[in-house]
């Protein structure tokens, strides 16, 4: 019979994307000896395939492999070269890898400008000299303490005023002199320049999150299964069987041959032929020869019913061994002694089957599972030459170990996508996990056997903490073929299920469920999209009855993987809500390259707005259109001696003290003056910023009538009054400064 997978070449409308080429050259990097006739070979199966890229290897791996390694040498670089797309693949994914990812150059960028700032910051050598003045000593006055000197800076003393001999301008003048180091300007970033980097960036953000969740219940379809919440539910589906999906194990056919050779009975006969013969011999004296009446065995197989697996796996056994021509019959139980059997409604008593099949050699899986009354009795792992576990597995912890096989694990892992214990989905989860993995040898009656040894296989449910825990475990490729083939068991399902049942309502939500994980991994499988969408209206009423699979798709606190897949970034795992969003959306922007490059361009916007907050102090000589260079607010503090004119500003012992600032805002403070020698005013947040260099600072104003005027350009964050003569008009010289080193002065 022809393989479906197989067509005429005029039948020929679509072609794997296969480049034979550059397979052929890795072929003979690994050691095959492929040569121009492989290649003939290929392209002539080539044109009459049907079937998917990925089951293609299975008929080429015969026109070069000799044996089972190269077979398996085969796939991994079939699959390392055509499925998992690295190279070679025309139209496939480019898989650029770490190097070649815009975040990845991005973020390097960062990390490098971030760490070479602060290698220049604890590498710099020298420590920049910041001038201290310190104030005279003034008779009548308050000392005034100037602020610590750094240890190696230079220290300048601003000395007294010298007026300028003018018999106009009274030699008594009040005057103001900055106590203190003066205030450094700072590099700040343009407010217009971080004003639209922002909105660019936001604007950018906004147009590659462009989408606005709908409401689900308009666009979604009408779905009402009438389903309450929870696990507890009728999911003993009939379906079609799958027991020929096994592996033909040679174990059995050897195991049947020697169950069918006869045993003999205990009765004699004459042995006609041998009686002649042994008459001729002994010269026409008759000596009859006897032998023993030999019969065709009897095997009897007794099942545990309440397994639904074991009970299964020995049925199987028991077809196969009938294949052989063994003579075999099977009951079950479920309780202790009462036997069921195909055909026969009426039960069996354990007296009714020694009377029987008392004749019998009874066959069972384990010695202590063996009846009382049977004389002889054969064990399945002695009589097949397979290992049987000596303990149940209980629980998913060490499972992987117990199993010793990652394929069997991801086998086992595999059946959670099905909430009860089936053997149809059991051996159909199995065929498709292993096919998927290049090891569909292992679905063999071995593998079964020690897969029954789990002890939550044994009921009829597995419950929700097991799957959830098997689901986390299981690989992306092996739970989407899974889920294929329980989706083709429920729908065959179809023609043995009466519509309206409850059984026919849990056939549709599994067809929902299986449809919407396969198409989460990728919305261009339009073929499960309107499946999935029923599932989705499903999800938005709450109405989801399997609670395993909702824990799973959610996967709120993102500790494990799932195959849901963002729909702007496929390469992105999202959770169940998320995908949602994404695929019913009102889109500003539809195209997701687009969206990408908006992306990127708001993650580039605002790098460029941290590196320039980081580096504004160097680029700010050859930037000034970037970055601003100017005072920041802050406070000043005005020592003024309380003298006879201070006091004669006072009214009623308070005295008003008023900083008119260089952009004319004022600034107020009140004190008493009642036994106090000398008052510390200050003024808190002093604006600074934007003055004219050559515009001087402020004016002090002491009520009633004292102006003096400060003729400094700089800002300092102490000054000292010296209030003399109370009359206005006196305006002192810049600061004459000398430098002090040791004992040395120099004027």
């Amino acid at each position: 019979m022809q393989n479906s997978s197989l067509r005429a070449p005029e039948a020929s409308q679509e072609t794997p994307d296969l480049a034979f080429d550059e397979l052929l050259r890795r072929l003979k990097r690994e050691g095959f000896s492929a040569s121009p006739n492989d290649y003939i070979e290929f392209t002539a199966i080539f044109r009459q395939y049907n079937g998917t890229r990925e089951q293609f290897k299975y008929y080429l791996a015969p026109i070069v492999c000799r044996n089972k390694e190269e077979q398996a040498k085969f796939y991994r670089v079939y699959d390392g070269f055509f499925v998992d797309g690295r190279e070679g693949a025309r139209g496939g994914r480019k898989q650029t890898g770490l190097f070649g990812s815009f975040y990845f150059w991005l973020f390097f960028l960062l990390f490098l400008a971030v760490g070479g700032r602060a290698l220049q910051l604890l590498l710099k050598k020298r420590v920049r000299d910041i001038p201290v003045i310190a104030a005279p000593v003034i008779k009548d006055s308050a000392v005034v303490t100037a602020e610590p000197a750094t240890p190696h800076g230079q220290i300048f003393v601003a000395k007294k005023l010298k007026h300028v001999a003018d018999d106009s301008i009274p030699e008594e003048r009040s005057a103001i002199i900055p106590a203190g180091k003066p205030y450094d300007k700072e590099n700040t970033l343009h407010s217009t320049l971080v004003g639209w980097l922002i909105v660019l960036g936001s604007t950018c953000c906004l147009l590659s999150a462009s989408f606005f969740p709908q409401r689900r219940s308009k666009y979604l379809p009408e779905v009402d299964l009438d389903r309450r919440k929870g696990d507890g539910l009728l999911l003993n589906l009939p379906m079609l069987p799958r027991d020929h999906l096994i592996q033909q194990a040679p174990g059995i056919a050897r195991a049947a041959a020697e169950l069918r050779l006869p045993v003999p009975t205990g009765a004699y006969r004459l042995n006609i032929p041998a009686t002649i013969r042994d008459s001729v011999r002994n010269y026409g004296l008759i000596s009859p020869v006897y032998i023993d009446i030999e019969r065709k065995p009897e095997y009897l197989f007794i099942v545990n019913r309440e397994n639904e697996i074991s009970y299964h796996l020995y049925r199987y056994l028991v077809q196969q061994l009938a294949a052989e021509r063994v003579q075999v019959t099977y009951y079950y139980y479920r309780e202790e002694g009462i036997f069921y059997t195909e055909g026969l409604a009426e039960p069996v008593e354990e007296y009714g089957l020694m009377e029987r099949h008392g004749d019998a050699r009874l066959i069972v899986m384990r010695e202590e599972d063996a009846m009382e009354g049977w004389e002889e009795v054969l064990v399945v792992n002695e009589l097949l030459g397979i290992d049987v576990p000596d303990e149940w597995m209980r629980g998913v912890d060490g499972l992987r170990d117990w199993l010793g096989d990652e394929d069997l694990f991801q086998w086992v892992c595999a059946t959670a996508v099905y909430p009860s214990v089936k053997w149809e989905v059991l051996i159909a989860v199995g065929a498709a996990v292993l096919e998927e993995r290049g090891a569909l040898d292992k679905l063999n009656f071995e593998s079964l056997v020690k897969i029954t040894g789990i002890d939550w296989l044994k009921g009829t449910v597995i419950a929700v903490p097991v799957r959830v825990a098997l689901l986390q475990a299981l690989d992306a490729g092996a739970e989407l073929a899974a889920r294929k083939a329980v989706l083709q068991l429920v729908k065959e399902s179809d023609q043995l299920i009466v519509k309206g049942t409850d059984e026919y309502r849990e056939v549709l939500f599994q067809r929902y469920l299986q449809s919407f994980v396969i198409y989460s991994n990728d919305v261009r499988k339009k073929q499960y999209e309107e499946d999935a969408k029923r599932f989705m209206s499903l999800w938005d009423k709450k109405k989801v009855p399997d609670l395993a699979t909702v824990i799973y798709l959610k996967n709120p606190e993102k500790k494990w993987r799932t195959p849901v897949r963002s729909v702007d970034s496929p390469d992105r795992e999202v959770g169940a809500e998320r995908f949602m969003n994404e695929l019913l959306a009102l889109r500003v922007i539809s195209d997701p390259k687009i969206r990408l490059f908006f992306r990127n361009a708001s993650l580039g916007v605002f790098m460029l707005l941290l590196l320039l907050w980081l580096f504004k102090d160097p680029i700010q000589p050859v930037g000034g259109w970037l970055i601003d260079r100017d005072y920041p607010n802050n406070a000043v503090t005005v020592v003024i001696p309380v003298n006879d004119c201070v006091r004669a500003q006072a009214d009623n012992g308070r005295l008003r003290v008023t900083l008119n600032n260089y952009d004319n805002n004022r600034y107020v403070q009140t004190y008493s003056i009642v036994g106090v020698d000398t008052l510390m005013v200050r003024f808190e947040d002093i604006t600074m910023a934007g003055k004219a260099p050559e515009k001087e600072t402020f004016q002090l104003i002491l009520d009633k009538d004292l102006v003096v005027e400060c003729p400094y350009r700089e800002f300092y964050s102490r000054y000292l009054l010296m209030a003399k003569g109370c009359a206005d008009g006196y305006r002192p010289g810049p600061p004459n400064y000398y430098r002090r080193e040791g004992n040395m002065d120099q004027q």
